[in-house]
């Protein structure tokens, strides 16, 4: 219960490509973390609070864990 992980989709603003955002928390640590796309470089794509770690990763078509 003190580590989580969400997976969220979103799309990139500039390119259009869609992200897949994966958000590790634990409990009492971390902060507002933002992630840049990983395709273009477009800074700021998503932001997450109280996050340990945030990455993000080009959607495939055949992935269903994004959305």
């Amino acid at each position: 219960g003190d580590v989580t992980t969400d997976l969220i989709a979103v799309k990139c603003p500039r390119c259009s490509k869609g992200l897949g955002v994966e958000v590790t928390r634990i409990r009492g640590v971390g902060g507002t973390i933002a992630v840049d796309c990983p395709v273009c470089g477009d800074p700021d794509v998503a932001v997450a609070d109280r996050a340990f770690v945030v990455r993000a990763l080009p959607a495939k078509p055949w992935d269903t864990r994004f959305g």
